[in-house]
């Protein structure tokens, strides 16, 4: 087959996220496909930005089609964010008949966080005859309205709105990465038989073969409190508001005479707020530190009792949540607290740690002091037991082969 994996966000290992294209599309090269992801030259997503001197760029990375479109950079969440974004639906919609000849695609997959690219896929789909699959990463434009407080009434999400429903009606196949996206989709009038489910995953083997060390400053950091016997409870990721990272800082409130200590690892818009709220609250048993690579990651992770992911209380996380950050917390062993109110429970299903409600710090405070006083056999287990789940389930080599069999329905 011949695949065109349309998302602005893709990366790869050597520019980092969104690496979801990339891990789907190296394994459907190994398999004997002919794979071409489109992307834009510049995401904030990234470590990397590559070198793009034209439209349309081509670049091969692991067997893999990267055409770059030319894209400016911007910086926040703001207009100039959105017209980066813009800007590359507009030139891919320039740039379909150029794709659609010289691609010439059987299948057009199109994953994007704002819809509109649903827009240039449709038109390369239909200009070479292929096949039309649309990936939803989350519902949108209710993540918007949800997470950022847009009105519904908003231009910008009744156009989405709109978008939202011409996905629905052309699309061959609609997948989507939440256990429960289908109702939603069903309010809409989307059969069965055009729904699928791929989660998000993580490759086994990368993980695997990241051995890179955390920074110094880091693990001195980190030896300070073990030698002394702290509970180290950690974070990995992007810091905002819509992880629900407050939630941290008012269990750490309730834990202050406990040898129990939250290190926040990570950058994000959000981060001075968080750092400036634990100061106010005299949290000194929160520290913010530096991003690292992600090479790194496995490192740090290995280093705490147990690991904190959390979800703000919202309607749109009846849809499920599925976020890298959980595979990467069970992949490396470690029992996970969880904080959420989802239409699924990714924890409870692998053994893997406890889960809490959302926004609750005093039950998430009961879970951290009930995971300090259990064996470390017992922490051993929980983490033992998410590590397989995720080995067995959500591996991108067994998510690119569901993938696979879905769209050659």
């Amino acid at each position: 087959m011949n695949i065109v994996y349309i998302n602005n966000f893709a990366g790869s290992k050597t520019y980092g996220m969104e690496l979801r294209p990339y891990y789907l599309c190296k394994n459907w090269v190994s398999s004997g496909h002919k794979v071409s992801i489109i992307a834009s030259s510049f995401v904030h997503t990234r470590t990397k930005q590559p070198v793009v001197n034209t439209n349309f760029q081509k670049e091969v990375i692991e067997g893999v089609n990267y055409y770059w479109i030319k894209c400016p950079k911007y910086e926040g969440i703001g207009i100039s964010r959105l017209f980066s974004f813009m800007l590359f639906i507009l030139r891919l919609i320039f740039k379909s008949r150029f794709a659609a000849k010289n691609i010439k695609p059987d299948y057009v997959i199109a994953s994007s966080t704002y819809l509109l690219d649903i827009y240039p896929a449709f038109l390369i789909a239909r200009l070479s005859k292929a096949k039309l699959i649309y990936e939803f990463p989350d519902i949108q434009p209710l993540s918007l309205i949800e997470l950022f407080g847009y009105s519904k009434y908003h231009p910008f999400i009744f156009f989405l709105s709109i978008t939202e429903k011409f996905i629905y009606q052309k699309s061959d196949k609609v997948i989507s990465v939440l256990p429960n996206g289908y109702a939603h989709m069903k309010k809409f009038g989307l059969p069965p038989e055009k729904y699928s489910l791929i989660p998000n995953g993580i490759d086994v083997q990368s993980w695997n073969e990241s051995k890179l060390e955390i920074p110094e400053s880091l693990r001195k950091l980190i030896d300070s409190y073990n030698g002394n016997n702290f509970f180290l409870v950690g974070y990995a990721g992007y810091i905002a508001k819509q992880n629900s990272l407050e939630t941290l800082i008012a269990t750490a409130e309730l834990l202050k005479d406990k040898k129990i200590i939250f290190i926040v690892v990570g950058e994000g818009p959000d981060k001075d707020y968080l750092v400036k709220l634990s100061e106010e609250k005299k949290t000194d048993n929160v520290r913010f530190c530096d991003r690292i690579p992600k090479e790194s990651v496995p490192a740090f992770l290995s280093r705490m009792d147990s690991l904190f992911i959390a979800f703000n209380k919202l309607h749109l996380y009846d849809y499920g949540v599925n976020t890298n950050k959980l595979y990467e917390y069970m992949m490396q062993g470690k029992p996970v607290i969880q904080s959420q109110n989802a239409g699924n429970d990714l924890v409870a299903e692998g053994n893997c740690g406890i889960s809490c409600p959302a926004e609750d710090p005093e039950s998430i405070s009961e879970a951290i002091i009930k995971l300090q006083n259990s064996s470390e056999m017992i922490r051993e287990e929980m983490g033992n037991n998410g590590r397989k789940h995720v080995m067995e389930n959500y591996d991108y080599k067994r998510l690119s082969e569901r993938y696979l069999q879905v769209i050659l329905k």
